[in-house]
This record gives structure tokens, C-alpha cells and sequence, in this order.
């Protein structure tokens, strides 16, 4: 795609009479932007900047995408422009380029795209300078004899006038009285206090914390970045659980920022973003904002602004933050690259990792990619130069890799899904006062509910799925579509009594390892014990603290964290991910099973990993246990090199589903064909559709085609071709159908 210019611009669409035209991306669901008409009255058109316009019988915010064109739609069916909402764009050249390509590559909408990367209050037409925050200050009257009576309000104005100019706004209130807000009207209302906007500004820390002495190989991989000084070239960390990743990015950033430049970080999950944004904040003494779905649409915003005015200097975030409106960008760091997190599997499919790496490529600056186990396709990509590859095989600090050894349970003796050995190692933890941390990426208390009269397993109405029973709740959950009913000891399929549970969950081995360890302090830390990030974030300190001794979690435990005192990590169920019908499953597995097993030893303590499985003769079990990875990657390489499949050659998946079972298998039916009568001789591999691994998932009956091919461009052609010929075919308004370009998983 053409790279274009959208700095402002002095001129405007070139006139037509006394009226010009500009194309203009609306954010809905097709593959087409729309001619408006753009009257002098309006100023100058540019690019990149919102307007409303007429559409479909509503008024919508769009963006202008092409100036000074010649339309060749009647001139009496063009609608006008309603309203220019900003002078100049809101987006850098840099990163509207960037949208643009990414809307070509993975098929969007380029008004969805160009939305996407937008707080929910832009998108809304509200101003780009947030509103500030409401400060109350008291009138210094004297005497209030009217509040005499009214002992809410005395109490509310003598505590302003405590705060003297200062002054409170809500969240000093909040903290300070409660039922404030009615006290406060009816001061407004006497004019005892006064209101006023103050911007919102960014605390600083004035003493950041002193620097850590770099080992070697931490040196090394600094130098080798900063020899690339602000030019564009991807680096692949491959650093091994505990070897110091984090230092190497900060003392990258610290560079960074001594040239005045602002600083992307990325994070997979939300979960990781407080700790983070804690030690970077404590690390270096300029303006930080975290950027991630959990924020209000005003701190969305606030942050937003921050960013686009330059006040922020360095960026925290999860996927959508790639986004931020950078205006001085000079490194960005992916954090867990490897993380399927970073792929957005609905709406625009967007790739967080691979659309950063092309951001960097537009501003022409270096990015690092860091993992203990890296994605395949950046390996690859390390193999044929593209990425420098930078690696740190020992942990900082000088502690060693944990021990990790694999327990065979088909011969040891289990208690609730916990092997006897498994309960030693745990005992030995406890009374050494260390902490023990088990890793089930099960929530609930079991998997399936069975009927022991007709051997039916309780499923969901919605989704080829068995409901998750939680007996805390005494509720069962389909964790797909989200269905919660009351549990019923009835089956509802025979109506006979006496149900049983099938399998352990994470809520159950709570249960077992508390009636096991009566006097140790067990937390359960899943999606469903931590609920909000402020919840998160507490149970992390418990477990930083040392008030925990038994710490059970699911995947969000896996990564990223980093305990101390956590000198035994158990695996239980191993074996679950191992023989996915998804061709990456493997490869997601081993970086669980690292991950996870990273979280023990990391200081002068050996760690231990034990890991229960059914299949220890696996060769993927030997790999683990000697924190094999390179061998392990390379035989997966070679497998995916021998089968064609990526990194080798590219994957898209088209997608369909419907109410009704066979519509979408008969939708991809007439894609195939389609495809097949167009590619000729071409090298493209169009797969018969088949049902999704999951056929119905909430209601709906779900479908997939698969294609491969080694030539992309090609490919997206072919893809872009196919996708305007089904937005204007019948048949596609009888399925909701999509394109996901790399996808990272086939379910």
C-alpha cells in the first residue's frame, strides 16, 4: 500500500464549483470507504481527521481517507459532510500508514481498522482534549449559620476549608466521608463552595530506583541493540525463565529516553500490567500511563491524550495499546511475544506482535521481541536474518533452572487427582516455609456431571460442550458461551438422582488441599476468584508478601509473575493441550509447561517442578525436562517445514456460522469452488471446509476452510478478491462469515 502523508495540510479537496469531495471510512462491517461532499464552510479537508456524515438514515463519525477526488457517483446522491470534528489528523503518519497496511493485510474494513486503534469517546465524536477533573475548593465566608442544622454539610465545608486552595476532587472525598455527594449540591447551591476544571496530570518519580549491575550476556545483548542506534531492525530475546529480560529493557529504554523519545511496552495479559507498570514506574522518573481494556472510557481517553501531547514518555500496555498515538516513538518492546494474547480473535483479527513490528518498520526504529520460548515464526524468522537473535541461557543472580521431573500416573498413588508424591513435596515446602505453587488450567470444581443411570454427561443447550459444575455457587457454567444455570442433582436427561462429577477442577484441589493442609494458607487464583484487576492485584501482594503457602492457579499464573519464595511448582493434568487437533498445540503446551515451571527457584533456593502425566515416555515430556527448547523447536520446525504449514507458508481461515446446521459447510462450499476456479496454476492449498472442532458454540453451527500458500501476496489478492465478491453475494447474508489471516489457533 502507498505510504501517504497526513501532517496538516495548508490546502484543502480540490473544488469542484464551490463544492470538493473526499472519501470518507465509516466504521462498519464492508470493505469500502464513501464519497462525500466537503463545502467550503466546513475549512480545509484533511486527512486522518473525524467528521459526521449521513449514512443509512443515521449520522455517523468517520474519517477522511482521500482528498482532492474525483467521484464517479452522480452528483445528486452525494450526501454532505455535516461536521469537521478535528483541524488536523489524529493519527501520525507513522501509525495511519501502519493502519492502512494492516487493514490490506488482514482483510478489515478500513473504517473498523482505523476505529480500532480510537478510545470509545473519539469514536463517539467527543473532543481529542479530554475534560479535566472536578476540584472543589471552600468560600471562606466566616460564620455558615445555615449549616447549623445540616451537620453533613458543616463537617464537608470545614474539611475544604482545611484544604485551604488545594482544595479535593472525588477520589479525595471518597476516601475521606461517606454520603458527600448530597452535601456537596447543596453547598454548590449556597455558593459556601466553588467548582473548577483542572487538567489531570501525570505523578512523576523524583528518585527512581538505582540501576542492577548487568552479568554478561545482559551486557551483550544491550550493546548489540544500542549499536543499532534509532534505525529499524527486530531483536528476538530469547531468554531463558529468570535470565533478566526485564533489566535488558530498561536499560534499553533508559538510552531511549535520554534521547527525548517515548517508549512502547507490551504485555500479554491485563494481569501482568500493574506489576509491570509498578517496577517501570519505580524504575525511571518520567510520566507512564497504562493503556489496556480494563480502563474506564474516560482514563481511555485521559491515557489516549496523554500519549498523543507527548506528556507520556513511556507506554505499559496489553494488545490494543500498539495503538497509541505516538508522537516521539523510539523503541518497542513485546514482552511474551510468542503469547497467542496478542492475536485478536474477533471483530479485526489483528496480530498485536506483527502489526508492532511494522510500526517500527514505519518510524524506523528498533523493536525487541522477548520470550523464554519463543513463537516459531519469530525463530524462523531469527533463522533467515530477518530478526538478530540475541539469547540468555543462565538465570541473573545466580540461581539455577529448577529440577524437573516427571511423575507416571498410571503407577503413582493419587489422592483427588494429586499424586502421593506430589502431597510429600508440598509437606517438605511447608514446613521450610517456603511456597508451593500448583498449576491446573481447569476453573471450577469439575469438568463434567455425569449420570450414573443412563451414562449422560450434562451438557450445554448452547454449545457441544459439558457443563462445568461450581459447587461453591452450587451453580454449573458452559465456560464457551457463558450459560450459568442452578445445579440440579436431577439428570435432565432420564430425571434420575444421584449425579456424579467427573474430574478435578481448580475450586475442587482448593477443597482437597485444604482438608489436606488444614493449618497453610491455600489461595485459588483464577478468573473466577480474581475477578477485577484491583482483586488481581491484592492476591498477588498476599502471595508477594509470603502470607500464602499454597498457591493454585490456571494460566494466569504461567507467566510473567515473579515469587520469591516459590520454591516447588506441581503440574497436574499435563497431558491436556497435548493431542489438540490445532497443529500449534504442541508448541502452546511446551511454553505452558516452561512458563509455569519458570515461577520456581528464582532465587538462591533450588526449584523443583514435578509434572503428573499419563504419557511420560513422550518424547515432548523429555524435552520439557531437560528445558530443551532448542531441540524441541527445531523438531517442530522441521515437521511444519516437511507438512508446508507456517511458518513456511502463509495459513488464512474463513470462517462461517449460522442457526442452522449445514448452512455455513454449504456458504464455504461455494468459497472453495470460487477459489479453486481462480487460482489456475498457482501454489495454493484450498482445503475441503470441514465443521470447527467445536461445532456449536452458543447456538450457532460453525464451520471453517482452510487455505496455505507460500506466495503472500498472491494470497492476499486472492483473499481480498474473494472477500468484495461475498460482500455482494447473496448467499453470505445467510451466515456471518469472516477472514482470520495468520491465525493462531483453528478452534
Amino acid at each position: 500500500m502507498t505510504e501517504t502523508s497526513i501532517e496538516p495540510d495548508d490546502g484543502g479537496a480540490a473544488e469542484i464549483g464551490s463544492v470538493s469531495y473526499v472519501r470518507v471510512a465509516v466504521p462498519i462491517p464492508l470493505r469500502a470507504e464513501f464519497d462525500f461532499a466537503w463545502s467550503s464552510e466546513l475549512g480545509n479537508a484533511v486527512l486522518g481527521t473525524r467528521v459526521r456524515v449521513p449514512f443509512a438514515r443515521r449520522t455517523l463519525v468517520g474519517v477522511v481517507t482521500e482528498i482532492d477526488i474525483s467521484t464517479a457517483v452522480a452528483k445528486s446522491k452525494i450526501k454532505k459532510v455535516i461536521a469537521r470534528l478535528d483541524a488536523q489528523s489524529i493519527y501520525s503518519s507513522e501509525l495511519w500508514n501502519s493502519l492502512r497496511w494492516a487493514s490490506n493485510y488482514y482483510q478489515a474494513p478500513p473504517g473498523e481498522m482505523l476505529f480500532a486503534a480510537l478510545p470509545k469517546l473519539l469514536r463517539d465524536g467527543k473532543a481529542t482534549d479530554p475534560e479535566g477533573e472536578t476540584w472543589y475548593t471552600a468560600n471562606d465566608l466566616g460564620s455558615v449559620d445555615s449549616l447549623q442544622r445540616a451537620p453533613k454539610q458543616r463537617q464537608l465545608h470545614t474539611f475544604l476549608l482545611e484544604r485551604g486552595a488545594v482544595g479535593a476532587n472525588a477520589t479525595i472525598l471518597n476516601a475521606s466521608m461517606q454520603g458527600w455527594r448530597t452535601a456537596l449540591r447543596e453547598l454548590l447551591n449556597k455558593e459556601l463552595i466553588r467548582s473548577e476544571q483542572r487538567s489531570i496530570e501525570i505523578s512523576v518519580n523524583e528518585k527512581p530506583l538505582r540501576l542492577i549491575d548487568l552479568n554478561d550476556s545482559q551486557q551483550v545483548a544491550v550493546k548489540a541493540i544500542a549499536q543499532v542506534g534509532q534505525s529499524y531492525f527486530p531483536f528476538l530475546l530469547h531468554g531463558t525463565t529468570g535470565s533478566g529480560k526485564t533489566e535488558v529493557y530498561f536499560d534499553v529504554m533508559d538510552q531511549v529516553l535520554a534521547c527525548d523519545q517515548q517508549v512502547l511496552l507490551l504485555v500479554p495479559e491485563i494481569g501482568l500490567t500493574p506489576q509491570l507498570m509498578e517496577r517501570v514506574a519505580s524504575r525511571f522518573s518520567c510520566a507512564v500511563v497504562m493503556l489496556h481494556s480494563g480502563l474506564s472510557d474516560k482514563e481511555r481517553h485521559l491515557a489516549w491524550a496523554q500519549v498523543n501531547q507527548n506528556t507520556a514518555r513511556i507506554v505499559v500496555g496489553t494488545r490494543s495499546a500498539v495503538f497509541a498515538p505516538m508522537r516521539a516513538l523510539g523503541l518497542i518492546v513485546i514482552d511474551e511475544e510468542h503469547d497467542a494474547s496478542f492475536k485478536q480473535q474477533d471483530g479485526v483479527r489483528y496480530n498485536a506482535r506483527d502489526f508492532a513490528i511494522y510500526l517500527a518498520r514505519q518510524w524506523d526504529v528498533p523493536i525487541i521481541l522477548g520470550s523464554a520460548t519463543p513463537s516459531l515464526e519469530s525463530l524462523s524468522n531469527a533463522k533467515r536474518g530477518r530478526y538478530q537473535y540475541l539469547s540468555l541461557k543462565r538465570r541473573a543472580g545466580g540461581s539455577k533452572l529448577p529440577d524437573v521431573e516427571i511423575i507416571d500416573m498410571r503407577k503413582a498413588p493419587v489422592e483427588n487427582g494429586i499424586s502421593l508424591q506430589m502431597i510429600t513435596a508440598v509437606s517438605e515446602r511447608l514446613v521450610r516455609g517456603e511456597q508451593s505453587l500448583l498449576y491446573l488450567n481447569r476453573r471450577g470444581y469439575a469438568p463434567v456431571i455425569y449420570c450414573n443411570s443412563c451414562n449422560e454427561g450434562a451438557k450445554c443447550h448452547r454449545c457441544d460442550a459439558y457443563l462445568t459444575l461450581h459447587k461453591s455457587r452450587q451453580q454449573v457454567r458452559c465456560h464457551h458461551c457463558g450459560y450459568q444455570g442452578v445445579f440440579n442433582t436431577e439428570c435432565s436427561n432420564c430425571g434420575e438422582s444421584g449425579l456424579s462429577s467427573i474430574g478435578e477442577g481448580t475450586q475442587q484441589l482448593e477443597q482437597v488441599l485444604e482438608e489436606r493442609f488444614p493449618n497453610a494458607t491455600v489461595m485459588r487464583i483464577d478468573r473466577d476468584s480474581a475477578g477485577s484487576e484491583s482483586k488481581l492485584v491484592e492476591m498477588l501482594d498476599a502471595v508477594q508478601s509470603g502470607a500464602v503457602d499454597i498457591i493454585l492457579g490456571t494460566q494466569m499464573l504461567s507467566k510473567g509473575h515473579d515469587f520469591p519464595n516459590v520454591t516447588l511448582v506441581g503440574v497436574l493434568n499435563a497431558d491436556q493441550g497435548l493431542f489438540s487437533s490445532d497443529f500449534r498445540g504442541a508448541e502452546h503446551l511446551f511454553q505452558q509447561l516452561v512458563q509455569v515451571a519458570g515461577r520456581a527457584g528464582r532465587r538462591q533456593v533450588m526449584g523443583q517442578v514435578l509434572i503428573q502425566t499419563a504419557v511420560p515416555d513422550n518424547p515432548f515430556f523429555g524435552f520439557v525436562a531437560a528445558h530443551d527448547f532448542d531441540s524441541f523447536s527445531e523438531l517442530q520446525l522441521s515437521e511444519r517445514e516437511l507438512l508446508r504449514y507456517p511458518p513456511y507458508e502463509q495459513a488464512v481461515l474463513f470462517r462461517a456460522e449460522s442457526n442452522f446446521p449445514g448452512n455455513g459447510l454449504g456458504f464455504l462450499h461455494k468459497v472453495r469452488t470460487w477459489l479453486k476456479q481462480r487460482i489456475g496454476e498457482r501454489a495454493v492449498r484450498i482445503y475441503d471446509p470441514v465443521p470447527s472442532p467445536m461445532e456449536r458454540r452458543a447456538g450457532r453451527y460453525r464451520a471453517q476452510l482452510l487455505l496455505l500458500g507460500a506466495d503472500r501476496k498472491y494470497i492476499r489478492e486472492l483473499v481480498g478478491d474473494c472477500c468484495a465478491m461475498l460482500e455482494t453475494d447473496r448467499a453470505s447474508r445467510k451466515v456471518r462469515w469472516s477472514v482470520d489471516v495468520d491465525p493462531v489457533d483453528t478452534y
